[in-house]
């Protein structure tokens, strides 16, 4: 009887967790509908940025650029997928055409700075 209700008491959680998740998609959902937002891919459960009525919203290559920009010794690109949430692939996309164009310098493999 004891082990039966162990095995009802971890269903019964891991019910809950399974509600919580759809709760959280549901609501992206609806954000999403509305245009309020973007949904962060790493764990989908909150949008990134919600930018104001009237109010341009960065892409996501000014942002990076931004960030580079605002360094005097350099960024790596896990600091930058750290502040931005943006996947490695996405980020390495950005600023290998910034480095291209010669926006930004290469100081170390992975660390960039502004020209």
């Amino acid at each position: 009887m004891k082990q039966l209700k162990k095995d009802c008491q971890i269903i019964s959680n891991q019910l809950k967790s399974i509600l919580q998740r759809v709760e959280k998609m549901m609501s992206n959902i609806e954000i999403m509908e509305k245009g309020q937002g973007r949904i962060n891919n790493k764990n989908s459960s909150l949008p990134l940025e919600r930018p104001d009525k009237g109010v341009k919203q960065r892409s996501a290559t000014e942002t990076v650029l931004k960030i580079i920009m605002r360094t005097k010794k350099g960024v790596t690109t896990a600091m930058i997928q750290k502040k931005t949430g943006y996947s490695n692939r996405k980020i390495w996309d950005i600023v290998h055409r910034a480095y291209r164009d010669g926006k930004i310098k290469k100081l170390d493999r992975g660390t960039y700075i502004r020209s």
